[in-house]
């Protein structure tokens, strides 16, 4: 079994959009459930990889970024980075930026998720719609059918 985590940037029907852009600010967790905290199971979790986004598959139109932003971070934890995800001021509705990542996962077993987003200021609310999806797939590698 797989789960496909991602994050994504999207306009929605009826926005107007200005040039937005929607950091992803880590803490991003997928958690084994135990009596205490299990090991994330998110490769690169905390967007800390010098490389930028490894582990991590960027997603969306040509009118959408991802940007590794490694100097972000969440309540100054040095060993963390975020993900700015742009869409430009030309987008359609339905356009979309995005991040997401594959992790194999044991049918059965309970896992805790978290993240933490921040959208910048002076942003207006009718200009941002952020989803945050955990799928879970019946085969290896999130290409199988959903389940």
């Amino acid at each position: 079994m797989a789960l496909a985590h991602r994050w994504e940037r999207k306009r929605g029907k009826g926005q107007r959009l200005r040039r937005s852009v929607v950091t992803i600010l880590l803490l991003s967790t997928l958690l084994g459930s135990t009596a205490s905290w299990g090991q994330n199971l998110l490769l690169n979790p905390d967007f800390d990889d010098a490389n930028g986004l490894t582990n991590w598959t960027a997603f969306g139109g040509a009118n959408g970024t991802q940007i590794h932003e490694p100097a972000e971070d969440v309540g100054n934890v040095a060993a963390s980075g975020a993900v700015d995800l742009t869409l430009n001021a030309a987008t359609a509705a339905g356009d979309q930026s995005g991040i997401s990542q594959c992790v194999a996962v044991v049918p059965t077993t309970n896992y805790n998720y978290g993240t933490r987003v921040k959208v910048p200021t002076g942003q207006a609310a009718d200009e941002v719609f952020i989803f945050i999806e955990v799928e879970f797939f019946s085969g290896v590698g999130c290409v199988a059918a959903n389940t």
